[in-house]
């Protein structure tokens, strides 16, 4: 239980720490590319991995991010990371080979690739979900592999702009 306890306490001070951050400076110098490549994967944070250089690794990537034209959503539950990253499709491919090289990440799994027409995120978000449904479905992406669907697709797209209204 004390646990638990301590799991929230990190976690209200975590989501207190990112609300603290300068928003990104993206909207208005972001084009529209005719088609973006749209990428979601799961991951854990190294074993040992402080939770406090998570907002620090935010703050560096959100400005590399904008630069390349990168939108999306990071989400942390206190065990995974889920994110999913939107873009030119040679920025994506650039920033998905950084990740997998990232010692901070390990147990990587894609469970949504596909191109699209348009964004669902026009700048970085991120987010620190405390519902007990969203966190089992970020457990779930993990064996949730294979081509994206419209349904499947829908269904992220919902859940995502959910956590993303908390």
């Amino acid at each position: 239980m004390a646990e638990i306890a301590h799991l929230y306490k990190v976690a209200a001070e975590f989501a207190s720490t990112l609300r603290s951050l300068p928003a990104p400076c993206a909207g208005e110098k972001r084009k529209r590319d005719l088609m973006i490549r749209r990428l979601a994967y799961v991951s854990r944070p190294r074993p040992g991995m402080s939770l406090v250089e998570i907002p620090r690794i935010v703050a560096a990537v959100r400005t590399r991010n904008d630069a390349a034209g990168i939108s999306g959503l990071l989400l942390f539950t206190g065990q995974d990371f889920a994110q999913l990253i939107e873009g030119p499709p040679q920025a994506v491919a650039d920033l998905w080979a950084r990740i997998r090289a990232d010692p901070r990440h390990h147990d990587i799994v894609v469970f949504h690739d596909e191109r699209a027409p348009t964004r669902w995120f026009n700048d970085s978000r991120v987010g620190f979900p405390s519902d007990a449904g969203i966190i089992a479905q970020v457990e779930a992406w993990r064996s949730s592999r294979g081509a994206p669907d419209a349904g499947r697709s829908a269904e992220l797209h919902r859940l995502l702009a959910g956590v993303d209204a908390l």
